[in-house]
């Protein structure tokens, strides 16, 4: 008998055991449930708090964009005829030597035809673009001038631009390239006034107008210090953004004299969004050369 006590006693506690074994689970379970319950209570207003903050920055980035509104200091320039950019060959001397660099003439529509046919007529303008620049970059200005030509003197007073390709050099890095930039320059208004327009012809044009952005006006400034460039060939300088100052920290680096002896020979005034340089005399010459540098351009 004592035996069948001992299992039913064993069998007794086993379902006791397991009993609270079921209202412990059922509790547990009934904790979760309760717990589930308040975060998805909580969550609908957390998530309203994040639409609120993310509409109220939004409103305020609309109001900031329509409110605080700069005054445009650009003029947007527009074609309205395809740009095309006539190659210009150039001596078969000065494109061995520089064979990366090219001449190009800025033309649209109509207006091209002749330009293909080496017939111009107009006032040379040459644009030099500045570092890593495009000979492209002419297109701004060229189109403007081009339009008002025709609108205003039906094309009987109207420039020729042409545009120096430079293969969009890291000219402000490196002063090496100057040099070479400054010679084929040179090269390109010999070869412009003397070849394309013909200089020996009467009426000809005996000078042209220079454009230099940025680095490019270093350049322009820089043919002046050359004693075998004839200074009178250049009617005008304009240039815009471009450093009266050296260009680069590293300047001693990098033969410092081609940046700064253009800049110590030459006068500058500052005009709108750029500067207009001239030669110190009135009379188109360049400046006398600064006692204690060399006669040399470089």
């Amino acid at each position: 008998m004592s035996g069948e006590d001992d299992v039913s006693k064993s069998s007794a506690r086993e379902a006791m055991v397991a009993e609270e074994e079921e209202e412990e689970d059922a509790v547990e379970a009934e904790r979760k449930k309760q717990e589930a319950a308040l975060a998805a209570a909580k969550e609908p207003k957390s998530a309203l708090w994040l639409v609120v903050l993310i509409t109220s920055l939004f409103a305020a980035g609309v109001y900031d964009f329509l409110a605080n509104v700069e005054p445009n200091g650009c003029a947007m320039t527009y074609m309205y005829e395809y740009p095309t950019y006539v190659p210009v060959e150039v001596p078969a001397s000065v494109a061995a030597r520089h064979p990366h660099y090219g001449l190009y003439a800025y033309g649209e529509g109509a207006k091209v035809k002749p330009l293909e046919d080496g017939k111009f007529g107009g006032i040379p303008v040459l644009f030099i673009p500045g570092n890593s620049g495009s000979h492209k970059q002419v297109r701004s200005l060229a189109s403007v001038a081009l339009r008002k030509a025709m609108e205003e003197t039906e094309y009987a007073t109207h420039f020729d631009y042409f545009s120096v390709d430079f293969n969009e050099e890291f000219s402000a890095l490196y002063g090496g390239s100057l040099a070479n930039q400054a010679e084929y320059v040179t090269a390109c208004i010999n070869h412009i006034l003397e070849k394309v327009y013909d200089g020996r012809k009467r009426g000809s044009p005996k000078s042209i107008v220079l454009v230099g952005h940025s680095i490019g006006g270093l350049i322009a400034k820089s043919l002046f210090v050359n004693p075998n460039f004839k200074e009178k060939r250049v009617g005008n300088c304009d240039l815009c953004g471009t450093t009266t100052t050296y260009v680069c920290p590293w300047y001693r680096l990098v033969q410092s004299s081609r940046w700064r002896r253009p800049t110590n020979l030459w006068s500058c005034s500052t005009i709108t969004r750029g500067s207009s340089t001239t030669p110190s005399t009135t009379t188109g010459t360049a400046p006398p050369p600064t006692p204690g540098w060399p006669t040399s351009p470089w």
